[in-house]
């Protein structure tokens, strides 16, 4: 089995990857009951399929085919399977029989919604697979599992702290942003939060950043909420000799930037605090503002 993505929080989509394999099948067809489900960090199960699946003999004597006979449907096996089986604990033998057994094979697909009020840690897949009494599992069973995680940044008597409310170990990096200068590996910090542990942070720029749940979530390290300012992307910029315009994507509006306005534009990444371009030139920053040419967002 795979699941994408293995670390999620709250409220997020989980997708579960089964593979009923039918390569073995040579003589007698199958019509095991199938049951497939995920169970949370305190026991509880929930059930995405219970149900009977027939299985035909696989084909035998393929190599006797007729010139371009095809003798399966072709299977859009996602990249992210094969990049799960590798990045697992499973041998790489076990990896050369699943590859050579996709077409033979049936892929089936599950969305699971974590719940917003899911507790965090370690969620476990449940494949069983049922014939004659017998009871067979996952081949990938020491793999099958996600994680639902969380973080949080707060101050402790002035000193910025990370908090991992899970009861798993939390992996996490601290980057230590300077507008206009390249990442290097001193700015980057990765470390792991062990369940329950309370962490100071030691960051050096007023642009640090923390992610986890595996980089798609970026909390500014700055304290408080703060006015941050981006370009609007509708807009397209062509540049000639000591001159900036640009073009609006979807209309034919275009604008040719002064000097002032091309500094804020170029400086509006997303990253640098609004207060500081605006100071800059004020008639300039709200010129653009009420052009819809960049934007502010609170974070």
């Amino acid at each position: 089995m795979s699941i994408f993505p293995k670390r999620t929080r709250r409220g997020q989509t989980v997708t579960i990857h089964w593979t009923f394999n039918t390569a073995h099948l040579f003589d007698q067809p199958v019509y095991p009951l199938v049951r497939i489900g995920v169970i949370d960090p305190l026991g509880r199960s929930t059930i995405l399929m219970e149900d009977y699946v027939l299985a035909l003999p696989s084909v035998c004597d393929e190599d006797n085919r007729e010139p371009g006979q095809p003798l399966h449907l072709n299977k859009n096996l996602p990249l992210m399977v094969m990049a799960d089986y590798l990045s697992g604990k499973q041998s790489k033998e076990r990896l050369v029989d699943i590859l050579q057994n996709i077409q033979s094979g049936r892929h089936y697909y599950w969305h699971y919604q974590v719940p917003v009020d899911a507790p965090l840690g370690k969620y476990t897949l449940l494949s069983e697979v049922i014939s004659e009494g017998q009871v067979r599992l996952s081949k990938t069973a020491a793999d099958d599992h996600f994680f639902v995680e969380e973080l949080e940044l707060f101050e402790e008597d002035g000193v910025p702290m990370a908090y991992n409310p899970s009861p798993e170990p939390l992996p996490v990096k601290v980057i230590n942003y300077v507008p206009g200068a390249r990442l290097r590996p001193d700015n980057i910090q990765a470390f792991e939060l062990a369940a329950g542990e309370k962490r100071r942070l030691n960051f050096n720029s007023p642009y640090s950043y923390m992610t986890y749940n595996e980089e798609r979530e970026m909390l500014p390290l700055r304290p408080g909420k703060h006015v941050r300012t981006f370009k609007n992307a509708a807009w397209l910029r062509l540049d000639k000799p000591g001159k900036m315009y640009l073009f609006h994507r979807s209309d034919e509006l275009a604008y040719e930037l002064t000097p002032a306005q091309q500094r804020i534009w170029l400086a509006a990444d997303g990253v640098r605090l609004a207060g500081e371009l605006l100071a800059s030139d004020p008639d300039a920053y709200h010129e653009l503002l009420a052009k819809n040419i960049i934007g502010e967002t609170i974070n």
